[in-house]
C-alpha cells in the first residue's frame, strides 16, 4: 500500500531500469526531431527571438509586449547571447534550446508520473482495494511515456519555436504538486513551489493566468479543510502574484490600462468575429484602428510599417499594436459557428494516427475494468479530470490547436486510467502490459521514421538538407545589403525568416493576394511601385514569386535553390 507520507511502492525500485530505458528512448526521439527540423523556424519564433534581443539590449520599452509572454524570449535571448552563433547556426541553436526544454519537460513528466502512481495506489486503497486492482506498474510506465512522447513530440513538437513545450512541463509540475497536496503533504515548501510554477507558467503563456486560479481552487478542495487550506493557499497565491505582478504592471503601463495580456481579445476577434484576417486588415469604420499599417499604393496594394516598431517583421512583433482599437464582440451566430469548427478540430486531433496510444489507453481501461465500476471510479479522479476539461473548454470557445492541449489530454487520460479496477487475472495483467509496450513501440517508430530516414540519407550522401533561409540571407549580404538595412517584400513577411538571419528589417510589402496584380501591371506602374517602396528606406525588394517570362530583368537569385530573388534600388 501507499501511505500519505510520500513513500513509493517497493516494486518501483525494481522498475527503475525500465523507467530509465523509456526515458532514454524519449530523449532520443526528441533529439532526432530537433535535428531533423534544425533549419526550420516560424513567424512566432521570429517574434520571440526579436523580443529576446530587445530585453538583452536593455530596450525595455520595445521589449514589453502584451501579446507574447516573456519567459521563452528570456531563455532564447540569454542562450543566444552566451553562445553567439553565426547566422547559419542560429536556428539550430534555437532547436537545441527547444530540445533542452523538452528534456526538462520529460523530467517534469517523470515527477508527475511518480506522483500519479502513488495517487493511484492511494485511491485504490481508499475505496477498499489493493495494488492488484490498479493497472500494473509496468503498464503505467509504458502507457505514461507513450502519452508523453505523443503529446510532446506529435502534438507540441520540438520543431515549433514557441513556449508550448515549456508550458507542458509546467502543467506536469503543477499537477504533480497538486496530487502531492491531495495525498496529504502540508509542507510549506510544497505550496511555495506550487505558486512559483503557476507564476512561471503565466510568464510562459498568458492563457495560463485563468487556469492558475482553477489549480488554486482545486488545491483547496484537495485539502478538504478550509482552515488548513487558507494559509497555505494564501502563500501559493502570494508567490504566484509576486512572480506575475511585475509583468502585469509593465504591460498595463505600456497599454495605459489594466491587462494581463491582450492575446485573448485579439484571438477572439480573429477566430470568432472574423476580424484581423491579415496583418493589414482594416475592415472597421475609419479611425477605429488607432495605428494600422499604412497603405502607400493602391493597385497593387502596398503597405508600409517601418515605424515605430523596429524588428524583423513589425506587423507580427506586436499584432495588438497594429490592431489597437479592435473590438471583440459576442455574437451568438458567430460563436455557434466557431463551436462547430472547433468540434471538428477536436475530432481531427483525437483521430490522428499519433493519438493511437491514447485510443489504446482508453480501450485498455474499459476492457480491463470490473463491470459497473467505470463511471464512479473515473469520476472520483476529478483532481485530474477537472483541469483538463476546463482547459479543453477554454480553447473550445475560441480556437483549438493540438499544441495547446497536449498535456491536458495526458491529464484526462491519467484520470481515466486511475479509474481502472482490474479483474484479477494474471493473463489479463500480462496482456495489458504487453499491449502497453506495443503501443509505446508503435508510437516511437512512427515518430522516429521520418527523421531517421532523412538522417540516413544525409549520412550516405544521397541528400543534404539545405538551409534555404540562410542562403537567402547570405545572398542578400553578397548584394551589399548589411545588418540593420531595410528591405521591402513582394509576398507575406509572416512566412519569411531570412530577414532575421540577415539582420534586416522588412518595412514594406505587397501582400500575396496582390502579387499577380503587380506582375500584370504595365512597366510604368511597376516602376512607380518600386519608387514608392524605395521611398520607405528599403535598399532592396525581395520575392519568391517568380514573374512571368521577360519580367525578371534586374532581379538576382539569392539562394542556391532559386526560390528567392532580390532587386536592389539604385542609390540605396
Amino acid at each position: 500500500m501507499v501511505s500519505s507520507s510520500g513513500t513509493m511502492p517497493s516494486n518501483v525500485t525494481r522498475y527503475r531500469t525500465l523507467t530509465i530505458t523509456l526515458q532514454i528512448i524519449a530523449v532520443s526521439l526528441g533529439a532526432l526531431q530537433a535535428w531533423h527540423f534544425r533549419f526550420d523556424s516560424d513567424a512566432d519564433g521570429i517574434s520571440y527571438l526579436d523580443i529576446g534581443d530587445k530585453y538583452l539590449q536593455g530596450d525595455w520599452g520595445a521589449a514589453i509586449n502584451s501579446y507574447w509572454s516573456p519567459l521563452y524570449s528570456w531563455v532564447l535571448g540569454s542562450i543566444l547571447f552566451v553562445l553567439k552563433p553565426s547566422s547559419y547556426w542560429e536556428f539550430p541553436v534555437v532547436h537545441l534550446v527547444n530540445f533542452a526544454i523538452y528534456v526538462g519537460t520529460l523530467f517534469c513528466f517523470a515527477f508527475f508520473l511518480r506522483e500519479l502512481i502513488r495517487y493511484n495506489r492511494l485511491t485504490v486503497a481508499k475505496y477498499g482495494g489493493d495494488e492488484d486492482d490498479a493497472l500494473p506498474l509496468a503498464a503505467w510506465l509504458a502507457l505514461g511515456y507513450a502519452l508523453f512522447v505523443s503529446s510532446a513530440l506529435s502534438m507540441v513538437s520540438v520543431k515549433s519555436v514557441n513556449p508550448d513545450l515549456m508550458v507542458t512541463g509546467f502543467v506536469y509540475l503543477t499537477t504533480g504538486l497538486l496530487l502531492r497536496i491531495y495525498m496529504g503533504s502540508m509542507k510549506w515548501i510544497t505550496f511555495v513551489l506550487f505558486g512559483m510554477v503557476l507564476g512561471a507558467n503565466y510568464l510562459a503563456k498568458a492563457a495560463m493566468f485563468p487556469l492558475a486560479f482553477i489549480f488554486l481552487a482545486l488545491a483547496i478542495l484537495a485539502m478538504g479543510s478550509l482552515r488548513q487550506a487558507f494559509p497555505r493557499i494564501l502563500i501559493s497565491f502570494c508567490v504566484f502574484g509576486a512572480i506575475a505582478a511585475p509583468f502585469i504592471a509593465a504591460i498595463s503601463q505600456a497599454k495605459g490600462r489594466l491587462t494581463v495580456g491582450d492575446s485573448a481579445k485579439y484571438n477572439y476577434a480573429y477566430w470568432v468575429n472574423g476580424k484581423a484576417s491579415n496583418v493589414h486588415w482594416r475592415d472597421e469604420p475609419p479611425g477605429v484602428l488607432r495605428h494600422p499599417t499604412r497603405k502607400i499604393f493602391e493597385a497593387p496594394a502596398a503597405f508600409e510599417f517601418g515605424t515605430p516598431i523596429e524588428s524583423t517583421y513589425p506587423p507580427w512583433y506586436d499584432p495588438t499594436y497594429w490592431h489597437e482599437g479592435i473590438r471583440a464582440q459576442f455574437d451568438l451566430k458567430q460563436q455557434l459557428w466557431r463551436l462547430v469548427v472547433n468540434t471538428a478540430d477536436y475530432v481531427e486531433i483525437f483521430t490522428r494516427p499519433s493519438i493511437l496510444p491514447i485510443a489504446g489507453f482508453l480501450f485498455l481501461c474499459v476492457a480491463a475494468n470490473r463491470p459497473r465500476t467505470t463511471a464512479g471510479t473515473i469520476a472520483a479522479n476529478w483532481i485530474l479530470i477537472l483541469p483538463a476539461i476546463a482547459t479543453l473548454a477554454m480553447y473550445f470557445v475560441v480556437h483549438v490547436q493540438s499544441r495547446y492541449i497536449g498535456s491536458f489530454i495526458v491529464l484526462l487520460c491519467s484520470g481515466i486510467g486511475c479509474g481502472v479496477r482490474m479483474i484479477r487475472s494474471k493473463e489479463l495483467y500480462k496482456a495489458i502490459t504487453l499491449a502497453s509496450f506495443a503501443l509505446f513501440a508503435i508510437l516511437a517508430i512512427t515518430i522516429a521514421f521520418a527523421p531517421v530516414l532523412a538522417l540516413s540519407r544525409e549520412i550516405v550522401g544521397l541528400e543534404k538538407q539545405s538551409h534555404v533561409q540562410w542562403e537567402a540571407a547570405n545572398g542578400l549580404n553578397r548584394l551589399g545589403i548589411r545588418p540593420g538595412d531595410k528591405v521591402a517584400l513582394i509576398g507575406d513577411g509572416y512566412f519569411e525568416y531570412w530577414a532575421r538571419l540577415a539582420r534586416v528589417q522588412i518595412v514594406a510589402e505587397i501582400p500575396s493576394d496582390n502579387i499577380d496584380r503587380f506582375w500584370s501591371a504595365d512597366e510604368a506602374t511597376r516602376s512607380e511601385v518600386f519608387d514608392v517602396l524605395a521611398g520607405t528606406g528599403a535598399k532592396a525588394v525581395v520575392t519568391r514569386a517568380v514573374a512571368p517570362r521577360g519580367l525578371m530583368s534586374g532581379w538576382h537569385p539569392i539562394d542556391g535553390q532559386s526560390y528567392y530573388y532580390a532587386h536592389t534600388f539604385r542609390g540605396k
